[in-house]
């Protein structure tokens, strides 16, 4: 790893998914990635790796993401050495799998998924103001005085002290999902709506059906930073994992120190981003 000047890397949509973050990496021949930190592993789409003559291989990995997912085969690419603006990855090992069929990417020109342990090697500042994402050298910059994050045991997740009401949680810190999921149950929150949805998701069929509550709070902050309007919260049972998901993280500029393990948590009004139809 060579790190630089810290890259700056607009943010998209797609037309199917315009609550999602999505990147271009031009050091990757301008390809089309979707933004996970919730995911811990960077990983390619097959048909992608084909595409670019990048050589894969079976293996006896599965991957599990999400809170409601199952597993899936993996094979093994890897990948040349490449840029982040002006920083240079060195080769790196990226597990493959058809996102279209197994995930909830359905745009057929995404190339992959950016994961964790790339976002790690990195000090990441997601500017929802700017609509950008900016990759600094960790060295360079650090953040000493923010609050403090936890790591999750499995792939070194950032996991955001969440605030609801008087109580405080650490779930995962997830641009991958779209709405925040916690266990509304200790909070004594109102019940707004309880329905059966259709999801999608690592490993499972596409017409997957569960029951979803949805809880109404008032008094909501993130990383101590509280929230100006409330948020409507999908209930997860404690024993499946917690999420912060887009509906709460677009309010925010968020900086995260996986080196220090801190957080910086600002509130803004984000912008509009583009919608992403380049063939």
């Amino acid at each position: 790893m060579e790190y630089a000047a810290p890259a700056e890397l607009p943010l998209v949509h797609v037309p199917a998914d315009r609550r999602r973050l999505y990147v271009r990496l031009p050091g990757l021949d301008n390809s089309l990635w979707f933004v996970d930190t919730g995911y811990s592993q960077t990983t390619c789409d097959t048909d992608w790796i084909e595409e670019q003559g990048i050589a894969s291989r079976r293996s006896l990995v599965f991957s599990r993401s999400g809170a409601f997912s199952g597993w899936v085969p993996l094979r093994i690419a890897r990948l040349p050495a490449f840029t982040l603006g002006d920083h240079r990855v060195d080769e790196m090992a990226c597990p493959s799998r058809d996102l279209q069929a197994t995930s909830s990417i359905k745009d057929e020109r995404v190339a992959g998924v950016l994961g964790t342990n790339l976002f790690r090697r990195f000090t990441v500042v997601l500017d929802m103001e700017a609509g950008v994402l900016r990759l600094h050298d960790p060295d360079e910059l650090r953040v000493d005085d923010g609050v403090r994050m936890r790591l999750s045991w499995e792939g070194a997740r950032a996991e955001l002290p969440l605030e609801i009401g008087d109580k405080r949680r650490f779930p995962l810190f997830d641009t991958g999902a779209t709405g925040t999921y916690v266990n509304a149950r200790p909070h004594d929150l109102p019940l707004l709506v309880e329905r059966e949805v259709t999801w999608s998701s690592t490993g499972t069929r596409p017409d997957k059906k569960r029951v979803v509550q949805y809880y109404r709070a008032d008094a909501v902050g993130l990383a101590g930073t509280p929230l100006e309007e409330g948020l409507t919260l999908l209930h997860q049972p404690w024993h499946k994992p917690q999420i912060v998901g887009m509906d709460l993280i677009r309010h925010f500029n968020i900086t995260l120190d996986y080196v220090r393990r801190r957080c910086r948590v600002e509130p803004v009004t984000a912008a509009r981003l583009p919608v992403d139809a380049t063939r």
